[in-house]
Parts: structure tokens; sequence; C-alpha cells
């Protein structure tokens, strides 16, 4: 748990539509740092701390604008607000692992993910 004091810059750039959001964190006492980005094309997370460096991008797919502003329910709306994920890559190192770590197959847990409604 961090104990030393914490910076936060943040950003919110571009239209309602399409916006970019980008943050970035930094305890230095602690030596944990990081970011994100969100886009409406894909999501970008990072987190640096003296046992693990971490580094995940998220590939996601929208309807179109048009498919957005013809909503007229709310149904509608919570449809064309959903993205659909197409890609997703995690780079994560751990530092002072004392047993050998394995990498993990985590494709059970994303076929069970919940699937938005293909868009044409």
């Amino acid at each position: 748990m961090p104990r030393g004091r914490a910076t936060v810059d943040g950003t919110l750039i571009g239209s309602h539509l399409a916006p970019t959001f980008q943050c970035a964190w930094d305890i230095p006492e602690d030596a944990i740092s990081g970011g994100a980005t969100f886009m409406r094309e894909s999501a970008r997370l990072n987190l640096h701390t003296p046992s693990v460096d971490m580094d995940v991008h998220l590939d996601t797919k929208f309807p179109p604008f048009e498919v957005v502003l013809q909503a007229r329910t709310q149904q509608e709306a919570e449809q064309a607000a959903m993205p659909i994920i197409e890609g997703l890559a995690i780079d994560c190192s751990l530092h002072g692992c004392v047993r050998c770590c394995s990498p993990v197959d985590v494709s059970p847990f994303l076929r069970r993910a919940v699937r938005s409604p293909r868009f044409g």
C-alpha cells in the first residue's frame, strides 16, 4: 500500500463523441508511477513499481457515429455506447519473484466475457 504523497495530472481533449482522456500519477517516495490514455479506438494503461512493471493495450471498436446519433431509446443508446474489444496485449514483468513464474492462459476468462451485438 503506497504511503507517500501522490501527484496526479489529467487532461480531457476532443469532442464529446470522440474524447481523449489522459492521466498520469506518481508517488516518488514509494517509486510508483503510471498512466492511462482512453480514446475511442483504444485504451492504454501502465504501472511501474519496484516489484511490477505492467503495460496494457486494449483495442476497441465502437459503432459508427451515425448509429450513436440515431439512438432514440435508452437501450439503443447503451448498445451504441458499448465497444467491442478487438484486441488485448498485456506486458507484465514481476521483479524479485522467488518461485518460477510461468505464463498464464487467460483465454478461458475472456470467453466468458459478455459480448455486445455485432454491427456492420
